[in-house]
């Protein structure tokens, strides 16, 4: 059995989720028969491939909606471990989380941020409300209690841990974002305005700096798509490093594409920027770069013989003005960026002063 198409992913700083292909599932053989990574979770279980065709389609494609599976790849696209939630009741909606990294790959930040990723998409897409886990050792209690999840019950030495969608959506990130605004010839000024209105809009609200914005200008002179000259200076050695990088829309990507120093910026700070955010013709960026294969992406024109014409045969396009991708957002017009832009203070910031930026903005 065998399922190429689809297949969800979530991209990450330092990794990203993906459903396996069934023959991926060697890895999943190898995670369980590991005595090491096992021996805290309830040892060894050998999966054989006589039962990898029930479970797949239990698991992966095309489920019985109930449970999620994804194994964790490295930046190197090496799997190094599973995340998944399992017993969804509908009436409830209530799951179990699961997660487990190989033990040669554990210590480097991997685990905490493939769960987020799981937890967005049960909490965002798949419209759950509360994540449990039932644990047992004395580390796997630390990190529930790293990510959010709350001990609610304790048995002899079992611990019950909870996580609903109001506690994971109002988990904050109390640094200072440094947001990187790119602009070239012919961008859309529209775009540049809104974003930063919204997002000092925020800043107002929260009554202190979350966002730090700064533009990254290429050439001393930029004349925006409706004939707006803006007379610049030219980058400054000092600029902030980046966590977020904003493309804006533009009528003359192609043009643009020649000056070597927008893809280098990207290039130089993509691993370690949070998200990289694009606007209408600037998702040719993130084809440019290698940053779109598996992604989602909204009906932006042309959409379709681009990816043709580029081989990405496993991105799969919806109709929608914005997607989020994890670290990769993409939007097709000003309703996608104002949904991007509060999607940024939801993740960084809370829900709660999402809902306040969203109600000053009138946009209900």
């Amino acid at each position: 059995m065998q399922k190429k198409d689809g297949l969800y992913r979530r991209n990450g700083k330092l990794v990203y989720i993906k459903q396996p292909e069934y023959n991926e599932l060697v890895f999943t053989s190898k995670l369980w028969a590991s005595e090491e990574t096992m021996k805290d979770i309830g040892g060894v279980y050998k999966f054989t491939e006589n039962k990898w065709d029930s479970f797949y389609k239990k698991m992966v494609y095309p489920t019985d909606r109930k449970n999620f599976y994804c194994l964790i790849y490295n930046l190197n696209d090496e799997p190094v471990g599973e995340v998944s939630f399992h017993g969804y009741d509908p009436i409830t909606k209530i799951a179990r989380s699961n997660i487990k990294i190989f033990y040669k790959y554990r210590k480097k930040g991997y685990a905490g941020e493939a769960l987020k990723l799981m937890l967005e998409y049960y909490f965002f897409d798949f419209e759950g409300e509360i994540m449990m886990d039932n644990i047992k050792n004395k580390v796997g209690k630390i990190f529930a209690s790293k990510v959010g999840f709350k001990e609610v019950r304790q048995y002899k030495d079992e611990s019950t841990y909870k996580l609903t969608k109001n506690d994971f959506l109002n988990l904050r990130d109390n640094k200072v974002k440094i947001i990187s605004i790119i602009m070239y010839e012919n961008m859309d000024i529209t775009n540049y305005t809104l974003i930063c209105n919204i997002l000092n809009k925020a800043n107002t609200l929260a009554n202190k700096k979350i966002f730090n914005i700064q533009a990254i200008y290429t050439t001393n002179n930029i004349i925006c798509c409706d004939n707006l000259k803006f007379e610049l200076p030219p980058i400054e050695e000092n600029l902030l490093n980046p966590n977020i990088i904003i493309l804006p829309d533009t009528k003359n990507i192609e043009y643009i594409f020649k000056n070597n120093k927008i893809i280098e910026y990207i290039l130089k700070y993509y691993n370690d920027c949070d998200y990289i955010c694009t606007v209408g013709e600037a998702i040719k960026f993130l084809i440019k770069t290698n940053s779109l294969n598996g992604m989602i992406v909204p009906n932006i024109d042309d959409i379709h013989n681009l990816l043709k014409s580029n081989n990405l045969n496993n991105t799969k396009v919806i109709n929608k003005n914005f997607v989020d991708n994890g670290k990769v957002m993409i939007s097709s017009n000003l309703i996608g960026i104002i949904e991007m832009s509060l999607s940024i203070i939801l993740k960084i910031s809370g829900k709660e002063l999402m809902d306040k930026t969203k109600e000053k903005l009138g946009f209900i």
